[in-house]
């Protein structure tokens, strides 16, 4: 309910009222975002942990990884390399 409100106005005062309290950093993102202005995300991602900014990096390179392999392995011959492929030579 939240999520489709923001969207739909971009009312981030609205937002948080309809925030689940389970959603603490999503709220906290929202509440940066208030305080400094919708303009200032990185300044609002910022304010959240480390740990928590690293994970999101974490799940895009994951999320890029899965893409391509997926895309590796539906257009091309699984069983043997092609350009590009990083292969180990088991040889030495």
């Amino acid at each position: 309910q939240s999520r489709e409100c923001f969207k739909r106005t971009g009312d981030i005062a609205r937002t948080l009222t309809l925030m689940p309290r389970n959603m603490f950093l999503e709220t906290n993102l929202l509440k940066a975002l208030k305080e400094l202005g919708s303009n200032q995300p990185l300044q609002a991602l910022q304010r959240l942990p480390r740990s928590m900014r690293l994970m999101y990096i974490h799940s895009v390179q994951s999320y890029i990884w899965n893409t391509v392999a997926s895309y590796r392995l539906k257009n091309f011959d699984a069983s043997k390399p092609v350009p590009g492929d990083l292969v180990i030579d088991e040889k030495d």
